[in-house]
């Protein structure tokens, strides 16, 4: 089962993406995206090639919103599609 994202808004760069999650600078969003790289994190941020780093929005908010416990596991489940 997948998260159905239904806002495919992309932020590309590390200092848009790092400006949308209200972070000091874009030297965290490539520390996030090494501990993502060792598995050690699941933020959806990744490298695309040919635009760089780039996150989607609506998954940032949801993950954001799971870690910070503002959704239960049951509501992100419920959200899935089969």
């Amino acid at each position: 089962m997948v998260e159905q994202i239904t806002n495919p808004e992309l932020i590309t760069g590390a200092d848009n993406i790092a400006q949308f999650l209200k972070l000091s600078d874009r030297k965290k969003i490539y520390n996030l995206l090494e501990k993502k790289r060792r598995g050690k994190s699941d933020i959806p941020i990744w490298n695309e090639p040919g635009l760089g780093v780039v996150a989607n929005k609506e998954a940032l908010l949801l993950y954001m919103a799971r870690k910070s416990g503002l959704i239960a596991p049951v509501q992100v489940a419920a959200s899935k599609t089969e």
